[in-house]
């Protein structure tokens, strides 16, 4: 006999069981779980914020991501034992354990595990996004509205605070970014930009044809009227596309009420009070724009050639352009200032997890783009591309992960590559056998789920959910431990600075500091602390002591800031030492030969042993990247004046 249709019943009762599809399965709780946790991850990932934290922005949407790397632990497992996306699964798994590996082998490991402050993207961060993967790769076909409604919540939610930002200009917690541009609850209106062009992707076959389209309408113009109140460039490209694209898949018919709401929303809002966009981009320039960007990945690319296997360590990016910067790109950037992202994820994995973890990272998500498709695939293409010139995000970046596994969903049940070909066999010697049982007899495929997971495989899983149970409880707590400390931590860190007219509070200091044991800022804060009571409270040497010796434990923590060096030989000097001074500043030009605090202090040094040359040749290096206020020339003229007169 043959198999019956998914919504027919088998006439043949004598055989075995058929093994059929039911037309409207069942999920089971752990289903529902996981369907749930990718739906609300979604939707909170790119909104969530608190006013009573030092990074308003940053720090939650880090913490809710170390849950969501919990959470996708066990499906990553299931769906790179048997499932569709089997390959992209196991490359995603390859990805972390090379960037594990590259992490622990870095000289930063606090930094290669939980990134930079205020960025984030070390090896936890990647396991935010592989976990994101994974819950969305896991969904069952049934789930994939859920989804599309979390992201869709997160669209609708950050346009209207968007609007809002822009119509209204409020002060504070939603004030414009840089009095400007929206940002909503992103803290940048980069990646603002980002999930409004995902978002505007994903809902773009909705909008078209969908049986309730003219419901999806207002979205779209919401969202349009959103995005070009970021006035980032790039998203009038990506609009295009996006458009034409609709217009290629769908017909003109279908996607002319798109097409023409996304125009109007664009052109409503530039003609109201959104036209900063032609200013910005009257000023874009092959320096300014363009040149940074090139200047950035090329730099990133040099280090490649000094750590070319496993890069500098995932997140750690200033230690693989800082070493390499010239005058001139220096003095473009201002004193203090390195990148501290690539602006390019391709380059952001070359150069953080080398030529090993690119090549897993090409794995991950060329596998899973090879297997995917539909509005999710194109969510995820219209997010990285704006990722591929502006930074990653922790709030974005996974979204785009999540739907990138959710475009796989769709023909997950489908075997591919020699799951394929032994189906093709069973099948053939099945209809030579004229029954469809032979398939089973002869070893054939087993019959796949909606989830692209075989009974066979779901009934061992099954055996173990108790383990997978346990994993997921141990990583879970783990997560919401440090996710908990790190969001108290930071409010400690708020609580610190929170009258600027007042000294820093040494005690909540070190209260930040305890609970973010892993970030150079926490250190720092409780050294400018010490720092700040040395100079206002004529209290002796021992507070700029104790200010040295946090500054030291900062730098342990990011030896890769040249920064940190410069401001301990500062203090240093002060206090006298200047071979410990200038020990430091040293340092600090090794790791940024164009770092201007210790260009100074090298120069002051040399000025205060009377070795005028010396000094001479320090300011006048320091004033190739010097900041518009500072007095070297003044200095400069005192050394010449000696020089002529011995």
């Amino acid at each position: 006999m043959e198999l019956a249709a998914a919504d027919a019943p088998i006439e043949d009762r004598s055989g075995p069981a058929p093994l059929t599809r039911p037309s409207r399965p069942v999920l089971p709780p752990s289903a529902v779980a996981y369907g749930l946790a990718a739906a609300a991850a979604a939707a909170l990932l790119p909104t969530v914020f608190s006013p009573s934290l030092f990074s308003l922005t940053f720090t939650p949407k880090l913490a809710l991501l170390l849950v969501v790397a919990a959470l996708g632990a066990v499906p990553l497992f299931r769906l790179a034992r048997s499932s569709g996306a089997s390959f992209a699964a196991r490359g995603a798994v390859a990805f972390l354990v090379v960037g594990l590996l590259s992490a622990l082998l870095s000289s930063a490991l606090d930094v290669s595990f939980f990134g930079l402050y205020d960025w984030g993207t070390g090896w936890l961060f990647w396991f935010g996004c592989v976990g994101a993967f994974a819950l969305g790769a896991y969904l069952r076909p049934a789930q994939l509205n859920w989804l599309l409604g979390g992201i869709v919540f997160a669209g609708a939610v950050s346009s209207v605070v968007a609007v809002y930002q822009v119509l209204a200009k409020p002060l504070g917690t939603l004030g414009l970014f840089d009095g400007a541009q929206a940002d909503a609850m992103l803290g940048n209106p980069i990646h603002l930009e980002a999930l409004l062009l995902g978002c505007l992707a994903l809902i773009a076959a909705r909008a078209c044809v969908d049986r309730n389209r003219m419901l999806w309408w207002p979205l779209v113009l919401l969202v349009t009227v959103a995005l070009e109140f970021t006035f980032e460039r790039l998203a009038v490209v990506v609009i295009i596309v996006i458009m034409a694209v609709a217009l290629a898949v769908y017909g003109l018919r279908r996607a002319a009420p798109f097409v023409l709401l996304s125009a109007a929303g664009y052109a409503l809002a530039y003609i109201s009070v959104g036209s900063g966009l032609g200013a910005r981009i009257a000023s874009s320039n092959s320096t300014t724009t363009y040149g940074t960007r090139f200047s950035i990945w090329k730099l990133a690319l040099a280090s490649v050639a000094h750590h070319p296997f496993l890069g500098v360590g995932p997140g750690d990016v200033v230690s693989a352009i800082a070493p390499h910067i010239g005058v001139t790109f220096a003095a473009h950037l201002g004193a203090g200032t390195l990148p501290a992202d690539s602006h390019n994820f391709v380059i952001e994995v070359l150069a953080t997890t080398g030529i090993l973890g690119l090549a897993a990272f090409v794995a991950w998500v060329g596998g899973a783009a090879l297997v995917a498709r539909g509005p999710f695939l194109a969510c995820a293409v219209a997010i990285l591309a704006v990722e591929l010139v502006e930074p990653l995000n922790v709030g974005v970046t996974p979204i785009a992960m999540m739907a990138l596994g959710a475009a796989t969903v769709s023909i997950a049940g489908q075997p591919v590559g020699l799951a394929a070909l032994r189906q093709w066999w069973a099948r053939w010697r099945a209809s030579l056998a004229g029954h469809g049982s032979a398939a089973a007899d002869a070893g054939g495929p087993e019959i796949y789920d909606d989830a692209g997971v075989s009974p066979a495989v779901a009934q061992r899983a099954g055996r173990r959910l108790g383990a997978s149970a346990v994993v997921t409880t141990v990583l879970l707590a783990a997560s919401l431990f440090v996710a908990v400390t790190m969001l108290i931590g930071d409010h400690y860190m708020l609580t610190t600075y929170n009258d600027i007219s007042q000294a820093p509070k040494i005690a909540t200091a070190k209260d930040a500091n305890r609970l973010l044991p892993y970030w150079a800022e926490s250190a720092a804060a409780v050294s400018e602390a010490y720092a700040w009571a040395a100079d206002f409270n004529n209290s002796g040497p021992a507070p700029l002591k104790e200010a040295i010796s946090w500054d030291l434990t900062a730098e342990r923590r990011f030896p890769g800031d040249p920064i940190l060096p410069a401001d301990i030989g500062a203090m240093e000097l002060r206090l006298g030492d200047r071979a410990a001074a200038r020990a430091e500043d040293l340092r600090s030009i090794a790791l940024d030969p164009w770092t201007f605090l210790s260009l100074e202090g090298l120069g002051t040094i040399a000025k205060q042993q009377g070795q005028w040359r010396t000094s001479l040749g320090w300011y006048e290096k320091a004033l190739l990247v010097a900041p518009p206020a500072n007095n070297l020339r003044q200095l400069i003229a005192s050394d010449e004046a000696h020089l002529r007169a011995g």
